[in-house]
């Protein structure tokens, strides 16, 4: 028989226990669970289980190890408690429940018996469900937190008078922190416990912090509920849902502080997310912070590059103006965002049969019903800039669909050019039409 059963690094193997009243007493001296005490009951089974058992709480890792003959560790099991232990199942079932008990996540799992088969197959198959399930469990607290969060804010009943959790289940639809299909019934039942024996919301949020450093969320969870957090207090507080940070910290301090050390108005602007610093310090290595920090200089970027394009648009706009305004008939502006576009009908006095772009027979005037001229600036992702300046076709005739062999540009243009950069396009610009 061999067993050989090892947890992922960073479990949370004590957590604090529920009958424990937290109110009035310093957080150091709660009462917790430690997984040590798990098979310390007396009966043989456990007394089986705890043979194999080993634990480390500095790396988070619990280990169930044995090699020998099962009638051995069923022999070890009867002299180190009382009742009978006949199978080595029995064991099994122990190491299951002390999974469930603290939320284990395994890096290994195998339980041969003395035959070869592995008994923890079958379970292993049975972890891929219950995987899911114990990470819907973790979005379920991460809800039910939101929804007393959403009361210290009053949001919902701020936006949604005639349901006060409308506008919070669908924040937590949104961010997929539960499903749409659940009844919010496991929610609303772990939201009542936080909320019991409750005076102050800072005790609330201390209890939240707690319970939350023992659900080993992961990156996305975090990120996630932070993220939802935030929306709700700017949709709270009537902002235009943009992340700036000027309401959390200064400029000067924004990489350097969470709370403490700022004016009294941004002190008194951050009071709402004092909740978040608490949860920060829950989870640990600061990665609350750092997510908040990431968001305040997205949005700063994002700022910034939505003010250089519209300095660009406003250049291009007046400069390209500037251009035409002496041609007749003369290019209006049609889109005043990128891709920008000036067009122009093309009339017959004013088509040049000598050069002829459209190879048209002088006097056929039909075809210029449906041609135009147009100059087109349209700015790619990559921050480079491609150029038109040419007679297109306006509509779709079936006499013209053999012209129009261009997907992206039905035109012939006389112009077509690309650009690496701002300066290089405003070059061209002067030195062809300036």
């Amino acid at each position: 028989m061999r067993v050989n059963i090892i947890s992922k690094a960073n479990q949370v193997l004590k957590y604090l226990d529920p009958d424990f009243d937290t109110e009035g007493v310093d957080e150091g001296d709660w009462e917790e669970i430690y997984c040590e005490d798990f098979f310390s009951t007396g009966y043989a089974d456990d007394a089986g289980a705890a043979h194999m058992f080993d634990y480390d709480y500095e790396t988070g890792i619990v280990k169930f190890e044995y090699e020998g003959s099962e009638e051995d560790l069923i022999e070890i099991a009867k002299q180190g408690g009382d009742g009978g232990v006949e199978y080595i199942d029995d064991f099994l079932k122990k190491i299951k429940l002390f999974e469930e008990e603290f939320n284990i996540e395994w890096e290994i799992y195998e339980f041969i018996d003395d035959s070869g088969e592995d008994l923890g197959k079958e379970l292993n198959q049975h972890n891929v469900h219950k995987k899911v399930t114990k990470e819907l469990k973790k979005n379920h607290h991460l809800a039910s937190f939101i929804i007393f969060y959403q009361e210290f804010l009053g949001y919902g009943e701020k936006k949604q008078p005639d349901d006060e959790l409308n506008a919070v289940k669908k924040l937590m639809y949104k961010w997929k922190i539960i499903s749409e299909k659940d009844d919010d019934g496991e929610v609303l039942e772990l939201y009542e416990k936080i909320r019991e024996g409750i005076k102050i919301y800072e005790d609330g949020f201390l209890k939240i912090g707690h319970t939350i450093s023992n659900l080993n969320l992961d990156d996305n969870q975090i990120l996630t509920f932070v993220k939802a957090c935030i929306e709700m207090y700017l949709f709270t507080n009537s902002s235009d849902g943009k992340f700036t940070g000027d309401e959390l910290v200064s400029d000067d301090e924004i990489k350097y502080r969470f709370y403490e050390g700022y004016d009294e108005e941004t002190k008194k602007a951050f009071k709402n997310l004092k909740f978040l610093e608490i949860i920060n310090d829950s989870i640990g290595d600061n990665k609350v912070v750092k997510i908040l920090l990431d968001m305040i200089m997205n949005q700063l970027n994002q700022q910034k590059a939505e003010a250089i394009q519209n300095d660009e648009l406003t250049f291009l706009i007046g400069k390209v103006n500037e251009y035409v305004s002496d041609l007749d008939p003369t290019p209006f502006l049609e889109y005043e965002s990128f891709p920008l576009r000036w067009e122009a009908d093309v009339l017959i006095q004013d088509y040049d049969f000598k050069e002829n772009t459209l190879n048209l027979d002088e006097g056929d005037d039909k075809y210029l019903t449906s041609i135009g001229t147009a100059i087109e600036i349209k700015k790619y992702d990559n921050g480079s800039y491609e150029f038109w300046d040419g007679v297109y076709y306006k509509e779709s005739h079936s006499w013209i669909s053999e012209l129009n062999n261009n997907k992206d540009y039905p035109s012939f243009s006389l112009l077509n050019k690309k650009f690496e950069d701002f300066e290089s396009l405003k070059s061209f610009l002067d030195e062809t039409y300036g």
